[in-house]
């Protein structure tokens, strides 16, 4: 994918796709008219609306662990101290917070 796809820009741009897709569903309810091609292209756009909602949910998640994809391909996590190369080992981190709430509770 291209840098400038990021996880933050792909939710935001998965969130036009599904109002694109609902405007397209609008369309296609009001000017296909029979009932079978309808109910073929609905069931088409509804899958394509629920495959972008479902990886749209998946980056709120993958951030935390610095490993994104859509629908198979790499996706770069922006402005997350834990990614990159200058990475830091969350497990590190928790384990001194916890440290130092033992230190401050005795």
């Amino acid at each position: 994918m291209p840098d400038f796809l990021d996880a933050d820009r792909l939710a935001q741009i998965s969130i036009v796709v599904l109002i694109g897709l609902v405007v397209v569903a609008i369309v296609v309810a009001k000017v296909v008219k029979t009932i079978v091609t309808k109910a073929i292209f609905l069931g088409i756009i509804a899958i394509a609306a629920f495959a972008v909602y479902s990886q749209r949910d998946e980056f709120k998640e993958c951030q935390a662990t610095c490993s994104c994809t859509l629908f198979g391909q790499d996706v770069e996590v922006p402005d997350n101290p834990a990614c990159g190369e200058d990475a830091i080992d969350i497990s590190q981190l928790l384990n001194l917070q916890l440290l130092q709430e033992l230190i401050a509770d005795e």
